[in-house]
């Protein structure tokens, strides 16, 4: 039973190129494939700069830190 909880865990915190979102007409969940870049060279090594599902979960965070902030600085 342990076993069967992990993979369910692992697959909702497990970083990829697509993001989950709320879907009414389809089903309960929609899928949106992100973009996939090139690698880049740098100093002989490929880095992929692609985003994935980690990098916009943090820009949707960033963003409303900064909107927040903002009309708490304004409210002031």
């Amino acid at each position: 039973m342990i076993a069967e909880q992990a993979d369910y865990i692992s697959q909702h915190i497990s970083d990829a190129y697509t993001v989950d979102y709320p879907c009414l007409n389809s089903g309960w969940v929609c899928e949106y494939r992100l973009p996939h870049w090139n690698p880049v060279n740098i100093a002989g090594y490929s880095v992929d700069l692609s985003p994935t599902r980690h990098v916009v979960m943090l820009l949707i965070a960033s963003t409303l830190c900064v909107v927040t902030l903002l009309l708490a600085a304004r409210a002031h």
